[in-house]
């Protein structure tokens, strides 16, 4: 049996969507003891600068951390690196190249290119996506530009349904559950028709909205999680739907 490849994972982004992405890779695995999952290092580095407000300058930037975080986990054996959490990946491509200044041999798959290539697989028949992500996600167009270059139809929400979806995601960051998921379902009333598929593109968001209440939805924690097993395994071994 070929041995898994240790996964690194850039946690802190926050704790709460950290733990829900390590839950939904164990639970892709399909292990039998404690030695077939997946070892795993996270760093849950919550002292990382909020993506949204940097991007909207009225915050120092995280690409510093980000990448202290990415390499403190490839010195630990890390092979195969996570980093769940969706604003981030506006850094993506030049973590990356911070590492490859030093180390070769690792893999840093992009959540934000996982989620859009998984709504062109799985929604065949899609009018159009329904982005809901953070401010800062919004205001950069990591999904936008994504979807575009897909070919793939995508609206964003007007500012005030907008203003609900922010209340929602820092409220899971303050571990008010409930009252998160108050805020998401009014900025979800009307907002998805029978043939949009709904990108749930901030790692908050899976807490708070549930697959059964919208079944037309990609999860971009559980693509990542998807394509982690792949990595770290060679294959995805079970199919997983985490319902909240």
């Amino acid at each position: 049996m070929s041995r898994n490849k240790t996964l690194g994972v850039m946690g802190g982004m926050g704790p709460a969507a950290t733990l829900d992405f390590v839950n939904k890779v164990n639970l892709l695995t399909n292990a039998k003891n404690d030695q077939q999952h997946i070892d795993m290092v996270v760093n849950m580095m919550c002292s990382t600068p909020d993506r949204t407000a940097a991007l909207l300058g009225n915050g120092i930037s995280p690409l510093p951390k980000l990448c202290e975080s990415a390499e403190s986990l490839l010195k630990q054996g890390a092979e195969v690196i996570a980093m769940p959490c969706n604003t981030a990946h506006y850094w993506h491509e030049k973590i990356v190249c911070k590492l490859e200044e030093k180390y070769s041999n690792f893999s840093f798959p992009n959540m934000v290119n996982l989620a859009v290539d998984a709504v062109r697989s799985e929604f065949a028949d899609v009018d159009r996506v329904v982005i809901l992500a953070t401010e800062g996600a919004i205001y950069s167009q990591i999904y936008q530009d994504a979807l575009s270059a897909a070919h793939v139809k995508f609206t964003v929400p007007e500012p005030d349904v907008q203003a609900l979806v922010t209340k929602a995601i820092y409220g899971v960051k303050a571990e008010n559950i409930e009252e998160s998921r108050k805020f998401v379902n009014h900025a979800l009333n009307g907002l998805v028709g029978t043939r949009d598929v709904l990108l749930l593109g901030c790692t908050e968001l899976p807490l708070v909205v549930g697959r059964n209440e919208y079944p037309r939805q990609i999860d971009a924690t559980l693509e990542l999680a998807k394509e982690i097993v792949r990595l770290c395994k060679g294959e995805v071994e079970r199919v997983v739907y985490a319902n909240v």
